[in-house]
């Protein structure tokens, strides 16, 4: 149970960790975001007139599943996948659907 929960807290603080690099980045405050089912988006941003989301996952494995909040998101909002971006622990950038995946490391470049 407590290597369990040490996995969790870590994931955490990897996920407060990439999401104060794009407050500081973008210098605005930073929200998430949750539907009446759950689905949640990590961070919510706001970049001049646009609304950005950001996911971040701690699997260093893309799977599909990873962007079912932003897509929800995108559904809500009318966001285009250009205002989202999916942070994983993974070391590669990728395409999918309209999203692109990328490294936590490549989240502040």
């Amino acid at each position: 149970m407590i290597w369990k929960n040490s996995i969790h807290r870590r994931a955490g603080l990897c996920k407060l960790s990439t999401a104060l690099t794009i407050c500081t980045k973008a210098e605005t405050d930073i929200y998430f975001w949750r539907d009446s089912a759950g689905t949640e988006v990590d961070v919510v941003y706001e970049d001049g007139p646009k609304v950005k989301a950001i996911e971040i996952k701690s699997g260093k494995t893309f799977a599909p599943e990873f962007a079912k909040g932003l897509e929800s998101w995108m559904r809500y909002s009318g966001a285009k996948p250009a205002d989202c971006a999916l942070a994983y622990a993974g070391g590669q950038s990728m395409k999918w659907k309209d999203i692109a995946p990328v490294p936590w490391a490549s989240v502040g470049e």
